[in-house]
């Protein structure tokens, strides 16, 4: 199954097998644990420095387009206090001019650098290296449930304007376009 993983784009979906997806990127494999400046921590099936996994999914899909945060607590979909209008439009221009189209879901990563900060000196790397595994295991995931996951590069900028977290303390950490395979 993972031999025949491709980055591709496919048709449009709703937000239940994005959120399926993540429900398994985010399952924590036991009770949290305590960590690296008493942080709480968690196994999860994606790689993290020291277990903190400082990441948030930011998720704005093509049918509905609205911005969801995706709560892995609860296995939910909270909606965010932002202009749906203005961060759709931007997330489609971005994402257009990466993969050509947009359909499907983009499920935006967020890190809060403040967390890896609190227990690593020289936290970059690390973030990167977060996002990164979290865009090949998402890879896997969505081949795994029969989907289409694209990687995205880029890096938050004018995104984490439009939906107001403050650029010194989080990072757009790239994302993935999620699809259906065409019939």
């Amino acid at each position: 199954m993972a031999w025949s993983r491709r980055s591709a784009v496919g048709e449009s979906i709703g937000l239940g097998p994005a959120g399926n997806l993540l429900h398994h990127l985010t399952k924590d494999a036991d009770d949290r644990l305590v960590g690296r400046a008493g942080i709480p921590v968690h196994r999860r099936i994606t790689p993290s420095a020291g277990g903190l996994h400082p990441y948030s999914f930011l998720c704005i899909g093509d049918e509905d387009r609205r911005a969801l945060l995706y709560d892995p607590a609860t296995h939910a979909f909270m909606p965010m206090a932002v202009s749906n209008h203005d961060l759709y439009g931007l997330n489609h221009r971005e994402v257009s001019e990466i993969l050509g189209s947009a359909p499907g879901v983009t499920v935006r990563v967020v890190i809060d650098a403040a967390k890896v900060s609190a227990a690593y000196r020289n936290p970059e790397t690390l973030i990167l290296r977060d996002a990164g595994a979290i865009l090949s295991v998402a890879g896997m995931l969505a081949e795994w449930l029969d989907l289409l996951a694209c990687p995205l590069g880029f890096m938050g900028g004018a995104f984490l304007n439009v939906i107001g977290l403050p650029s010194e303390r989080f990072i757009g950490a790239g994302g993935f376009q999620l699809s259906a395979k065409q019939a």
